[in-house]
């Protein structure tokens, strides 16, 4: 028997768009009147905060934000998180959404958003499409998920392995597979 590594669809295309119609619909009642601006954290996300864009019914900015940090073991050190493109504008008393594609130790997020805080914001909250809720965090911020996952490794719907599998409109996770020869 041969091993091969195959994809294995975890939540389809209809899901991504129902959960996020339903979460624009509730933003955009919470918003009512006001503008937000949505401070994105690249790349993984940028299909999933188009999509939720077009859904929302408020004023809405983007700005986008790289981020690196460094996995040393089981932990992403919160020393290594570093911003590569930093916010363009003042978000001084405004409302802030932050949104993220995948949720796993929250230690870069958790950076992003201290340094989202001092800029006196008039609120901020932060989306994430995927959440490794078994994972051990220390953050101190509330969230939503969209949806929760095992500690998996995804791919589709803007995430990618190697710059691969972005385009997928469902998103993956990879799985071995014995096959006969």
């Amino acid at each position: 028997m041969e091993e091969v590594t195959k994809l294995l669809t975890v939540i389809t295309e209809e899901e991504i768009k129902s959960a996020i119609i339903s979460e624009a619909r509730n933003l955009s009642k919470i918003y009512e009147g006001q503008s937000l601006v949505i401070v994105a954290k690249l790349s993984g996300v940028f299909i999933f905060v188009s999509d939720l864009i077009r859904q929302l019914k408020v004023d809405v900015g983007v700005q986008f934000v790289a981020t690196q940090s460094q996995e040393v073991g089981n932990e992403i050190k919160s020393s290594a998180a570093k911003f590569d493109i930093g916010i363009s504008s003042s978000l001084k008393g405004k409302n802030v959404l932050i949104v993220e594609d995948i949720l796993d130790f929250g230690t870069t997020l958790q950076s992003l958003y201290e340094s989202i805080e001092k800029e006196k914001p008039k609120e901020i909250r932060v989306l994430t499409l995927l959440d490794k809720f078994r994972t051990k965090r220390s953050f101190k911020f509330n969230y939503k998920a969209l949806f929760n996952v095992e500690s998996d490794y995804f791919v589709g719907y803007g995430l990618a392995h190697n710059d691969s599998y972005r385009g997928l409109r469902d998103i993956y996770k990879f799985t071995k597979v014995n096959i006969e020869e």
